[in-house]
């Protein structure tokens, strides 16, 4: 192949070349930017490389395009090119492509980005890798935006170190973590975070430091780490009082409002989840799963009527906004309230309908907040097999993400669905594992739930103590 390129003429050469800097995919219109050959040339170039078999057309609408024969053809000519030139080449796509697309298409982005790398021009490359990153969350292509973010921090490196280059990192980091957390990487979600912190830190970045503890207060959350969910929250909120910055604080209120949610104190969770609600304009995908977890904590008081009411709108809310992260959680929050409420056979199309999308997706963080009321609400119609499957699944995958938050509460299901098929002994594990996790990390209303529970069982074992009966319902936590 290499001794066949070579035997072509010069301007055949050229072309040949330019045509393997742009990809695979050759539009005509760009060809004739870059090629540095006049455009009669150029057609009398790609007609002889088309009669040779190096390219061949593919379209002529609404661009004429063409393709390489083989991917060999394509590497080659690549491969033969000198650096310099390379390079250059390179460099003159990204500025045909800056002057003349009008469009941000991850598609645009992505090939601009990867021209920018090639072509070493690292504040562009680090530029469009992010907005590729960006626009693939948009597009819920998760493990997708990841790569494009860190090519962003490979391009960052190269480029000279300073303020901008500090704030860069720190943005980028916390784009990262946006992507991250959906899949359940929330670790290494968290070290980005901690690491974005510090960074905000010494560039003395007040504004970053708050976004870095508002982001962490989440994390922290997921992790079921609730002491210092809080304590990043609070101090998210001071920073955004000092600041007067909104944005900063509706991020804290409402990621504060998950952590008091957690550990049982769920009136100051209300009232902070309301207050971050916004008062107009355009409902987002933020604003569905701030009322997700609004109604979630109605639920939890018993405010059954007024969450489920609020759980149909949220969930057509959510259907408006076509985002599936949002869509889920807000299918799931109703699902769940219904089972709360007893109303099983009403949760059980929601729920499956929200463990569809976010499998779909492969949204992991959403499967066990999604199927382990699921398996809750199979168990009591006495669709015991499947509940119990679904329940350990939802277990083994949040205790793999580290996951921890509502830990306590999948497990509490598990021991419902293990007392429904009559195994007293499972259930009492399952229930004294959940309960131990309560403690662990400081569930209070799960705690209470499941010494309820375990008093119930107490009363069911062969050999019942009516000491440790007594204890278990005197220690519920009212």
């Amino acid at each position: 192949m290499s001794a066949r390129i070579d035997r072509l003429s010069e301007t055949d050469k050229r072309v040949l070349q330019a045509a393997a800097v742009i990809g695979k995919e050759v539009p005509f219109p760009l060809l004739v930017q870059i090629a540095d050959v006049s455009e009669e040339e150029l057609r009398e170039a790609l007609d002889h490389l088309q009669s040779l078999e190096f390219l061949y057309e593919t379209s002529l609408f609404p661009e004429l395009k063409y393709t390489f024969r083989h991917a060999l053809v394509q590497e080659v000519s690549y491969g033969s090119l000198l650096g310099n030139r390379r390079t250059g080449l390179h460099r003159a796509i990204v500025d045909t492509q800056e002057a003349t697309g009008s469009e941000q298409s991850l598609e645009f982005l992505d090939q601009i980005a990867h021209h920018g790398y090639r072509g070493e021009l690292w504040n562009k490359a680090t530029l469009y890798s992010r907005l590729a990153g960006k626009a693939a969350i948009e597009n819920a292509a998760l493990s997708e935006a990841v790569n494009y973010f860190e090519h962003s921090f490979k391009s960052l490196k190269r480029m000279d170190p300073g303020t901008e280059t500090g704030e860069l990192e720190i943005d980028t980091r916390f784009d990262t973590r946006a992507a991250l957390i959906p899949l359940g990487q929330i670790e290494k979600a968290k070290g980005h975070l901690q690491t974005a912190l510090a960074k905000a830190v010494e560039l003395e970045d007040l504004k970053r430091q708050g976004l870095a503890n508002c982001f962490l207060c989440n994390t922290y959350w997921e992790l079921g780490e609730q002491d210092q969910a809080i304590e990043a929250g609070l101090l998210a909120q001071e920073i955004g009082k000092q600041l007067v910055d909104d944005k900063i604080l509706n991020s804290a209120q409402r990621y504060l409002a998950r952590a008091y949610q957690a550990v049982g104190d769920y009136p100051l969770a209300i009232k902070y989840f309301a207050e971050s609600l916004p008062n107009h304009g355009e409902v987002s995908p933020s604003h569905i799963l701030i009322r997700a977890f609004l109604l979630i904590c109605r639920g939890e008081i018993g405010e059954f009527d007024e969450a489920v009411t609020y759980g149909m709108e949220t969930v057509e809310l959510a259907a408006a906004t076509d985002n599936i992260i949002a869509h889920s959680a807000a299918l799931s929050a109703l699902g769940r309230v219904y089972v709360r409420r007893g109303e099983f056979e009403k949760a059980v199309p929601l729920l499956e309908d929200a463990l569809s999308r976010a499998e779909v997706a492969g949204i992991a963080l959403l499967y066990p907040f999604t199927a382990a009321p699921l398996g809750a609400a199979y168990a009591r119609l006495n669709r015991l097999d499947d509940a119990l499957d679904m329940l350990e699944q939802s277990i083994e995958k949040a205790v793999a993400m580290n996951r921890m938050v509502d830990a306590s509460l999948w497990r509490y299901w598990q021991a419902q669905a293990f007392l429904l098929s009559g195994d007293v002994v499972a259930a009492k594990q399952a229930a004294e594992r959940g309960l131990a996790f309560s403690i662990t990390y400081k569930e209070r209303g799960n705690q209470a739930g499941l010494l309820r529970l375990l008093g119930d069982i107490q009363t069911l074992t062969e050999n019942s103590d009516p000491v440790a009966t007594e204890t278990n319902y005197g220690l519920v936590p009212y």
